[in-house]
């Protein structure tokens, strides 16, 4: 298996998953991790060291490595507001959106 197909394979829909566990329309909630469009628009862009591919501009498409995926919905919530962040802890990923083979199933 290639490189590029494994990595493939360890990406997923970055917009379905922020929209599970964040709520709110993915075009707006996928911005965050555009940034491009955040240097434009001026807002807070929230994708530093994560590997994200694709752009707001076509949000569907947008991917994010599985390994990122709770450091962006921590960042994203943090930034909406949804938590608090409390020390330390941590809580559970939804893990409904993910695909079969990372669920164990």
């Amino acid at each position: 298996m290639s490189e590029s197909s494994f990595e493939k394979m360890n990406m997923v829909d970055l917009g379905s998953v922020l929209r599970k566990a964040v709520g709110g329309q993915v075009q707006y909630l996928v911005r965050h991790f555009d940034r491009a469009l955040c240097e434009n628009e001026g807002i807070r862009y929230l994708g530093e060291g994560l590997r994200i591919t694709g752009d707001a501009g076509n949000y569907h498409d947008m991917k994010i490595y599985l390994d990122d995926l709770p450091i962006a919905i921590e960042r994203l919530k943090t930034e909406k507001g949804v938590v608090e962040k409390k020390g330390n802890e941590k809580e559970a990923m939804d893990t409904s959106l993910l695909p079969d083979w990372v669920r164990g199933k």
